[in-house]
């Protein structure tokens, strides 16, 4: 998650509305707005609740005369201001490149211009407004923090890491930046920096969600499970609705083996409408750990009605349809499950071992067997012994025991060259 902030917002008793008699609708009341002046606040009870450093898209909820009560997206951030202070988001570009030719000098105005082409997702607009201003005023940290933004958006991780280190330079104590600035260091996989960062950033806003959650993911890359479910826990201790943070624990405790509490969180973040195919799939993964055959199945699924071409659903739904001796559909998801990724080397090894082993003589076919075994072994460069070890008992049901000798050897001289080494899990 990366931040769009300047800083950390103060709320400085925000508690509620006052300014004369109930608020009144009015063709306001809903509109999505932006500033238009560079010195925009809001205030309640005439005391000022937010630093003029922010650009923030506001909803619009009251209205009473000339004044509008306006809540930022996403922040725990409200307060009045005056209606000719700010613009409607979908007019803001028209309004703003109008001032643009009026005062073609003045910063404030590109950088606002930038702020909503980047809404827009249109980003090489964005960048060269973001540009401008920068060469009018170089001295706002936040206008290179959401150039790196945007450069991240175009995945240009370099000119991003390089925009928010000067953002850092010019305002050393902004945790969003060192936040944003961990999220690229996570993207380009140096988990070390990325952590530093979001420690930083948790040291400057110790309850700054976004950092712990993006830590927490960080802590995932690394295979630090406790700690990424200790941070996701602190998350969720802010919110106990972020849906992310309960499916991303959940995603711990599986790696952990902790399937019965991973499928309470998966289950909260379905509850919480966060139905998608992965949320389908890693419960189903779960459900199969504990042997709740059919929920698995159920779970695979609904993850395929969502992403028809989600090969690992196909796969793990195959092992299911095995434990259940349903043969016919466990080759039929295998074969599925290949043919939408062709270099899924444990659909052929699992289809292999199948063709070896099953219980039902007639679905038996070494030569086949052999044939998706060896594919296996090249898939992973001849360096998996239980696929290697699963080519050899394929040459042991065709009857060739010298291959099948040769294969089982260089099978456990690979078992033995890894004893000692830690095993990274893997999900199906």
């Amino acid at each position: 998650m990366l931040a769009v902030l300047v800083g950390v917002a103060s709320s400085l008793g925000v508690a509620g509305a006052s300014r004369g008699d109930e608020p009144a609708t009015s063709p306001w009341v809903g509109k999505r707005v932006v500033q238009r002046i560079s010195d925009f606040v809001l205030r309640v009870n005439d005391q000022v609740v937010s630093p003029r450093s922010f650009i923030l898209f506001y909803r619009v909820e009251q209205s009473k005369d000339d004044w509008l009560w306006l809540k930022a997206e996403g922040k725990a951030l409200s307060g009045w201001a005056k209606a000719g202070e700010v613009v409607e988001a979908r007019k803001g570009i028209e309004y703003f490149t109008q001032q643009i030719r009026v005062a073609p000098q003045d910063a404030f105005n590109y950088e606002m211009r930038a702020t909503l082409y980047h809404d827009r997702n249109e980003l090489d607009k964005a960048l060269a407004d973001y540009d401008e201003a920068i060469k009018l005023d170089p001295s706002h940290a936040w206008v290179f923090n959401n150039r790196g933004i945007a450069w991240t958006d175009k995945r240009e991780y370099d000119r991003a890491l390089a925009d928010f280190n000067e953002a850092i330079r010019l305002d050393p104590e902004n945790a969003n930046v060192y936040n944003n600035r961990g999220s690229v260091w996570r993207i380009k996989h140096i988990e070390d920096e990325a952590i530093a960062d979001f420690n930083d950033a948790i040291r400057l806003f110790p309850e700054y969600g976004f950092a712990f959650y993006n830590r927490g993911l960080a802590w995932v890359d690394k295979h630090e499970y406790d700690r990424a479910i200790a941070d996701f826990d602190h998350v969720l201790a802010l919110d106990p609705q972020d849906a992310l943070a309960h499916y991303n624990r959940g995603l711990a405790l599986l790696h952990k083996k902790s399937y019965d509490r991973a499928i309470v969180d998966f289950d909260m973040a379905m509850k919480l409408d966060f139905k998608t195919a992965e949320v389908y799939f890693h419960r189903g993964v779960a459900f199969f750990e504990i042997k709740k055959h059919d929920k698995a199945i159920a779970d695979f699924n609904e993850c395929l009605r969502l992403d028809p071409r989600y090969s690992q659903a196909y796969f793990n739904r195959g092992l299911a349809w095995a434990d259940q001796k349903d043969y016919v559909k466990a080759f039929a998801d295998y074969d599925q499950a290949i043919r939408l990724n062709p270099a899924y080397d444990q659909a052929y090894v699992s289809r292999a071992w199948l063709l070896v082993s099953c219980p039902d003589a007639k679905f038996r076919d070494p030569k086949r067997a052999i044939e998706s075994a060896t594919k296996a072994c090249e898939l992973t460069r001849w360096r998996d012994p239980y696929e290697i070890g699963t080519l050899a008992a394929a040459y042991v049901e065709a009857g060739d025991f010298d291959s099948a000798a040769k294969w089982q050897s260089k099978a456990n001289e690979l078992l033995n060259a890894s004893k000692g080494v830690d095993s990274v899990p893997r999900l199906r």
